[in-house]
């Protein structure tokens, strides 16, 4: 929402009031950052099944 402003916040000094307009700026969510996370969950994920199938199948 590019152009939406936080009211203005008052800062007062002796009776005196200043408006200082603050605009606000959306936190931009990086989806290719996201999307790597998933999938090195995954993998790590898909090792450690792995890693606990062939120590089963050792001791077994």
């Amino acid at each position: 929402m590019p152009g939406r402003a936080v009211p203005a916040i008052p800062i007062s000094r002796r009776g005196v009031v200043f408006m200082i307009p603050v605009e606000y700026k959306p936190a931009r969510r990086n989806r290719f950052r996201t999307i790597l996370v998933d999938v090195s969950v995954s993998v790590v994920a898909n090792l450690v099944v792995t890693a606990l199938t062939a120590a089963a199948h050792l001791v077994f």
